[in-house]
């Protein structure tokens, strides 16, 4: 109960980056580019999770706090790759503007 709690405490605030990128990935699949909200996806929820999971638990700090964090580092970055190649991809074709 406690580390789901601690869970909640600090992850549930961080959420919003969750959001952004669906938002965002979505629109592009709308737009019918399925691929870039893929790869965005599985390299920043899979690969770069995995690298910093990896990388926290032995050389950082092995606590629950910086592994949690590992969910809101991925949709930090999806967020990231998907608002810019969005952005990228708005400003050559007009069809995605929101």
């Amino acid at each position: 109960m406690a580390y789901g709690t601690l869970m909640l405490r600090y992850i549930s605030p961080l959420y919003v980056l969750c959001c952004i990128n669906q938002i965002y990935s979505g629109a592009l699949r709308g737009a019918g580019d399925s691929r870039a909200p893929m790869v965005f996806m599985i390299s920043s929820f899979v690969v770069f999770r995995q690298i910093y999971l990896y990388v926290m638990s032995h050389y950082i700090s092995n606590t629950v706090v910086p592994i949690l964090m590992g969910y809101p580092a991925g949709w930090l970055l999806c967020s990231a790759m998907t608002l810019i190649y969005y952005r990228r991809v708005a400003s050559r074709r007009r069809t995605l503007d929101l």
